[in-house]
């Protein structure tokens, strides 16, 4: 970026900063996994260990067809790329993270978050916790056996959240 650029983004935050102090707005927090509440965090085993296996058999594959007309480079590459995307998921943990009137979660590589309005009901089971929106938005699941979460703390916290706000809470 160009260095006038650079000094008219960081004029306009320090303006939109003070915009906001004045009028007794709090500035945005933290998103992900790395803001203020309650955060349990899970493992994502399942699509990197498919995605490594997915890179030794494309690697095997290559070892015992006969090579043609491939470019070698390009497959190693490729093969490559199949363990680095399987390590990347693997270190992306899935996490819920419960703040003081909203929920946030990871979907598809994006951060979400559903307001306690938005918020129908909550199953809690023994091995699984979903939330069920009253919007369009599809049903949040988090899986002990899936993902590994800690669905007894996280429905002990989930619980004391639908009591403040609320909300059913489905224990089955």
């Amino acid at each position: 970026m160009s260095r006038s650029f650079e000094r008219k983004v960081e004029k306009n935050r320090r303006k939109l900063q003070l915009d906001q102090k004045n009028k007794g707005i709090k500035p945005a927090g933290a998103l992900g996994s790395r803001g203020e509440g309650v955060i349990y965090k899970g493992r994502n085993v399942l699509l990197p260990a498919f995605l490594v296996l997915l890179g030794v058999l494309y690697g095997v594959l290559g070892i015992v067809s006969d090579g043609g007309d491939v470019n070698y480079t390009l497959y190693v590459v490729t093969v490559a790329l199949y363990f680095v995307l399987g390590v990347v998921v693997f270190l992306r943990k899935p996490y819920l993270r419960i703040h003081k009137n909203k929920l946030f979660t990871s979907k598809f590589n994006r951060d979400r978050s559903l307001d306690s309005g938005a918020i129908a009901k909550i199953k809690w089971s023994k091995n699984a916790i979903t939330i069920v929106a009253k919007t369009k938005e599809p049903n949040w699941t988090f899986s002990r056996t899936r993902n590994f979460f800690n669905t007894e703390e996280m429905g002990a916290t989930l619980q004391q959240f639908a009591a403040t706000h609320g909300i059913e809470l489905e224990k089955k």
